[in-house]
């Protein structure tokens, strides 16, 4: 995942290249999951019609704000998922603190910025 695109796995042989002219639009969203806790998708929709879940990539809460300043650039349409004060709370329980990859606080730096609060 860089400025100009994302290569994606295909399987253990093949990789395929997307640039961010081939994302048709982005998706942020939420639900609850396993012990009640919340998964996070930030779901890409390719022109092709694959769908990319960029969480999938260690480099998320590094670099994604960034890459919706690029989005928007391009034109991309993303669509930020409304939540209410207990989901805004259960997300601040959840992702308060620091990130594996040196980002500082989850929660404040990335998570608040990608959901609209209601």
């Amino acid at each position: 995942m860089n400025e100009d695109g994302i290569s994606i796995n295909n399987s253990p042989f093949s990789e395929k290249d997307y640039y961010w002219n081939d994302v048709s639009n982005a998706t942020v969203q939420y639900h609850y999951g396993h012990k009640n806790r919340i998964s996070i998708k930030y779901i890409l929709s390719m022109n092709d019609g694959r769908e990319v879940d960029l969480l999938d990539s260690e480099e998320f809460f590094n670099k994604i704000l960034s890459l919706e300043d690029v989005f928007e650039k391009k034109g991309v349409k993303i669509v930020h998922m409304e939540v209410d004060i207990e989901v805004y709370n259960d997300l601040k329980n959840q992702f308060s603190g620091p990130s594996r990859t040196g980002v500082k606080d989850r929660f404040q730096d990335v998570i608040v910025k990608l959901f609209d609060i209601t």
